[in-house]
């Protein structure tokens, strides 16, 4: 988690240095109320959001498709929403950090 977690937050960091010019235009021509780190925070959230959902179908396939039988797979609807809502969560605590 934590090494995920480093990459979300240099591929936001990533993102946020290239979009300085536009955050420098907006800031100059749009009303304050328009200027918000929604975008980053939805951009991090969706990211985090994919990454946490092909971790449930890799951790769920991978069991399933290796016919081992000595370690049962027991996926519940309970433990996938876990998993996706902990990934979001670091990921959009992880995104805030660098601002």
């Amino acid at each position: 988690m934590l090494v995920g977690g480093i990459g979300v937050m240099n591929i936001m960091l990533v993102v946020r240095t290239g979009k300085n010019r536009e955050i420098g235009i907006r800031k100059r021509w749009a009303p304050k109320r328009v200027i918000s780190g929604r975008k980053f925070l939805i951009e991090a959230a969706f990211l985090t959001f994919t990454g946490g959902i092909i971790g449930v179908i890799l951790g769920w396939a991978v069991p399933i498709l290796s016919t081992s039988v000595l370690f049962p797979t027991l996926v519940t609807a309970d433990t996938v929403i876990l998993a996706v809502s902990v990934s979001v969560g670091i990921g959009l605590f992880l995104r805030v950090l660098p601002a």
